[in-house]
């Protein structure tokens, strides 16, 4: 389905839509960079894919009001779906994020993988050669 999701991708913007993305993408970056997690819960807005690629994921809208239900810092599509990530600040938010997403998707009879991952604060290193 990735040459699906790719190709639901606008070949053009308008001004508005360009700006606003490409806007929340320099957003992002600094808020990654300071740990401002309010610009970050602004800034991962996504104007270009998400609009068009979050119908082809069952519980999309559903997750997403789950995650920022439990206080998510931020929550979009991985790639070209249908993997999405949500970020957090606290771990006793993911717990209880994590308990009702599998709820819902078990409502649904839908498999689901959950994986937890911490940020890499350190940035690139070589560890052989």
């Amino acid at each position: 389905k990735t040459a699906e999701s790719k190709a639901l991708i606008p070949k053009v913007l308008d001004i508005k839509t360009a700006r606003d993305q490409w806007s929340n993408v320099a957003g992002l970056i600094h808020a990654l960079h300071t740990a401002d997690y309010e610009l970050l819960k602004q800034s991962i807005v996504d104007y270009v894919a998400e609009p068009v690629r979050s119908g082809m994921i069952p519980g999309y809208d559903e997750v997403k009001k789950i995650v920022f239900d439990h206080s998510a810092v931020g929550f979009n599509i991985s790639g070209s779906g249908p993997s999405m990530f949500a970020l957090f600040n606290d771990d006793h938010k993911i717990a209880a994020a994590e308990k009702d997403i599998k709820k819902l998707y078990q409502s649904k009879k839908l498999n689901l993988i959950l994986h937890r991952a911490k940020l890499n604060n350190e940035g690139c290193q070589v560890i052989g050669l």
